[in-house]
């Protein structure tokens, strides 16, 4: 996956595991990545909306 596309995947909140709005920035969760890296089973709450991020 690019940058460009992971980015994309967080405004429209379908980034695959939980994602914390820190300002203008966003911050994967790395036990979120992991379980998903693991499982392969996305984590869909908790990811953060377009309204929020920008």
């Amino acid at each position: 996956m690019s940058r460009s596309k992971g980015y994309d995947l967080v405004r429209r909140g379908e980034f695959p595991c939980r994602v914390l709005p820190i300002g203008r920035a966003a911050r994967v969760v790395t036990a979120s990545l992991l379980r998903f890296l693991e499982s392969g089973e996305p984590e869909y709450n908790g990811a953060i909306s377009a309204q929020r991020l920008m």
